[in-house]
C-alpha cells in the first residue's frame, strides 16, 4: 500500500526545511517557519517527522502488532497540530503525551537492538516538536511552548502563516530563544512539473509526456496557480471531472481553461 510518504516529492524547498530543522535540533533552539497557504509547510513538517507511520501507533499501549521497525526507527521528532482554541493546560498534555509516546517507541526499538528487556524511562529520545498552525496560539499557550522548551530541552519549531515571526516578537522571552527563522517559499516551476505530473498519475488523468499540447497545459496550470500545491491538487480535480464528463482522452490547455472557471483561485 502506498503511503503518503512514498507520494511525497523532496523538492529544494523541502531539503532547506530539513536543514533548519536539523539545525534547530543541534543547537536546540526555538525555530520559526513561516510561508503561505498551500506552499507545502504542513506537508513537509509530516515527511520530516514520519508523522504519518508514528502517528497510528501512538499512544504506544495501544499497539497490538509488533512495532513497525523499519518504518519509525531514526525517528525523534513530534509532529503535533494546534487546535483552534487551545488553553495552556491542554498544550502541555497533549504534547507531553506525544513526546513520551515517542520516547516509548524509540526506548523499545532501541531495546529490541541491543537485545535487552527494558530501556531508561528516564532518558529523552525525543529531539524536536514541531507544532503547525501555531498562530492559534494565544499568549498563555506561547508560555507554555516556551516552558515546554525550556523544562525538557527539547527544540521547538512553530510553523505559520506571513507575520507570525513579527507577532513572536512581541513575547521578548519567547523570542529571546528563537535561534532560526525560515521563510518557506513555493518551489520552482521546474520542480513544480514533476509535482503536477505526480499528481495526475494518482488521480489517472491522461496525458502525453514531452507532447507540446501537455507541456502548454502544464504551463498553463503553473500560471494559474503560482506553483502552489493546494491549488495544484484542486485544480487537478477539476480537470479530471471535466475530462470525464466530456469522455476526454488526453489533457489540453483549453480544458485547463474550463476547469478554473469552477475553481476559486483568490489571491496568491
Amino acid at each position: 500500500m502506498m503511503t503518503n510518504n512514498d507520494r511525497f516529492l523532496v523538492t529544494q524547498e523541502y531539503r532547506k526545511f530539513a536543514e533548519f530543522c536539523d539545525m534547530c535540533k543541534e543547537y536546540s533552539y526555538i525555530g520559526l517557519c513561516y510561508g503561505t497557504p498551500g506552499v507545502g509547510k504542513t506537508l513537509s513538517a509530516r515527511y520530516y517527522t514520519n508523522w504519518d507511520a508514528i502517528e497510528t501507533i501512538l499512544p504506544p499501549e495501544h499497539l497490538v502488532n509488533p512495532l513497525p521497525i523499519d518504518e519509525i526507527d531514526n525517528c525523534d521528532s513530534v509532529f503535533y497540530t494546534a487546535p483552534v482554541s487551545p488553553s495552556a493546560v491542554r498544550i502541555e498534555k497533549e504534547i507531553k503525551n506525544m513526546w513520551v509516546g515517542l520516547n516509548w517507541l524509540i526506548g523499545d526499538i532501541l531495546s529490541k537492538k541491543r537485545k535487552k528487556g527494558s530501556w531508561h524511562k528516564q532518558v529523552n529520545y525525543t529531539k524536536l516538536i514541531i507544532i503547525d498552525e501555531a498562530d492559534r496560539l494565544k499568549p498563555l499557550a506561547l508560555e507554555q511552548v516556551r516552558n515546554i522548551h525550556d523544562s525538557s530541552k527539547i527544540s521547538i519549531i512553530l510553523i505559520g502563516m506571513p507575520g507570525f515571526e513579527k507577532k513572536i516578537s512581541r513575547f521578548p522571552q519567547l523570542y529571546s530563544r528563537v535561534g532560526f527563522v525560515h521563510n518557506f517559499q513555493p518551489v520552482s516551476s521546474e520542480e513544480v512539473e514533476n509535482v503536477i505530473f505526480r499528481k495526475m498519475q494518482e488521480l489517472k488523468i491522461a496525458y502525453l509526456p514531452g507532447n507540446k499540447t501537455t507541456q502548454e497545459a502544464c504551463t498553463e496550470i503553473i500560471r494559474i496557480t503560482k506553483c502552489n500545491f493546494r491549488l495544484i491538487q484542486r485544480l487537478l480535480t477539476q480537470i479530471d471531472r471535466v475530462m470525464k464528463v466530456n469522455d476526454i482522452t488526453n489533457l489540453e490547455k483549453d480544458i485547463v481553461e474550463v476547469a478554473k472557471e469552477s475553481l476559486i483561485v483568490g489571491t496568491l
